[in-house]
Formats: structure tokens, sequence, C-alpha cells
């Protein structure tokens, strides 16, 4: 899991007039643009919820759950997708990382069960690597929201900075378009020092709308930690951020049975 805990760097990618945006955006005209480096993304070509489902779409998963209260605002659809190349020492969740374990779940399938969890304010989704999927879980969130208005939060072990300067920018600038809320960078075991909903300081909380501008500052990067146990497929399911030393005896009663 790209897992995500000194001060919380929260920056508001938004097109609301009341919220001070980030350096390197500029909000404007009902429409906010990325300018990072030279490489803009102009998240108004892409609308939100309005792409046609692409046939055959497949999200190769590790674990969901329909809904949780420790990854986010409000109850929430977590989704673990499978698949990570960075192999963070520390990781949360290392059997997520095989680009070839975890089981393919067809993306109009998977919108279903997402659109028909009751009481749910939004997905978050995790991993493993969600930008590893992009054009499957963009296809995703483009089903959900053709249907429900859903928040969506993402956790990523990359920068935003790389992601906006990858080869394949302008899948990314589309799943850009729909996410609300983005948690980035990897996880650092020598710099977790056990604030909320981030593995560790680095990472950084970045608002890109305003959905959540006026409640992510009061969660995030808070002196406490919760988690919650569920039993999924008759095994106990660690959910959320643990502190370092929940995980490490989490991972020893794993070991030992």
């Amino acid at each position: 899991m790209s897992s995500i805990g000194a001060v919380c760097e929260i920056w508001n990618f938004t097109r609301e007039d009341d919220v001070v945006a980030a350096p390197g955006v500029e909000c404007w005209s009902g429409r906010f643009l990325f300018d990072v480096q030279d490489l803009q993304f102009d998240m108004n070509l892409y609308g939100r919820g309005l792409m046609s489902l692409k046939p055959d779409s497949k999200v190769r998963l590790y674990a969901t759950l329909p809904h949780t209260r420790v990854l986010g605002p409000y109850l929430r659809f977590a989704i673990w997708v499978q698949g990570c190349g960075k192999k963070c020492p520390g990781c949360m969740t290392p059997d997520a990382a095989s680009f070839d374990g975890g089981f393919l779940v067809k993306a109009d399938e998977l919108a279903e069960r997402i659109v028909n969890s009751l009481e749910i304010e939004g997905v978050t989704i995790s991993g493993g690597e969600p930008f590893d999927q992009v054009s499957a879980l963009t296809n995703l969130i483009h089903a959900v929201r053709a249907r429900r208005d859903l928040g969506v939060i993402v956790y990523t072990g990359y920068t935003l900075d790389y992601l906006m300067n990858r080869n394949d920018s302008g899948e990314i600038a589309s799943f850009f378009s729909l996410i609300d809320l983005l948690i980035d960078g990897p996880y650092v075991r020598e710099l977790d020092d056990g604030l909320s909903l981030r593995g560790s300081s680095n990472q950084a909380v970045y608002c890109l709308s305003g959905r959540y501008a006026g409640v992510a500052d009061q969660i995030y990067g808070r002196p406490v930690r919760k988690v919650e146990i569920h039993i999924l497929d008759n095994e106990l399911f660690l959910a959320g951020i643990p502190g370092s030393d929940m995980l490490n005896t989490w991972k020893e009663r794993k070991i030992t049975g």
C-alpha cells in the first residue's frame, strides 16, 4: 500500500474563489489549469463522469471494502489495487505488490457494487499503485459518476511532479480530472511520525477540487491514527493507516497465527 504520518502539507487546487490555490495552479473561468515545469493539463477538457465506459475494461484488485471510516472523511468504499513496483520498506500491504497477484474485476461490475453501497459519500483508492492502472480506474470512476456524485480520494506512491511529467500525461490528466483529493509520495519508514491518514511526513495532501477543501486540514495530519479490523474471505483485514508499533504487531500476528 502506498501508505500515508511532522506537518501535514495541504494544497488546495480548486475552482472555489474563497480557497487559496497552491503555487503552480491558476484558478480561472470555472476551471483549473495545472502548470508544472511547462507541462499544462487543462482539466476542463475531460469533464467529470461524462466519458463512456470502454468495453471489457478490467481492474486488477487486491481487496475492496464496502464501508470504512478510516481512509478519509465520511463513510467510504475502499479499493486496494494490485501491483506496485516501489517496494517501500515497511509497506503495510506487501502482498499487493505483485502485478500478477490479486484478481481481475470488470470495471462496470465494480462500479455497480460501489453505487449500490448505501450511505457512502465517496471512494478511496489505494494499493498497490493506482497510477499503474490509470486507464481502468478512469473508466471505473466515470462509470460511478454517471450514476452517483461520489467523492474520490487516491493514494499514490508517485509524486505529483512525476505524474505530471509522465509520458502518458493525457491519461493522467483524465484521471486527475476525476480526483477530489490526492495524497502523493512513497512511504518512508524513517519519516513515519504517526500523524493521521498519511504514512510519512514527505507525503502531501492535494485538494484537486473544492469538495474536501473545508475538511482536509481537520482530519489529515492529526496526532491520532485510527484503524478498523474487518473479516474478508474468512480472514482478518486491517484497514486504515496504523502506527509503526501497531503495524509490527499486526504483521507478527499474521506470521505466528
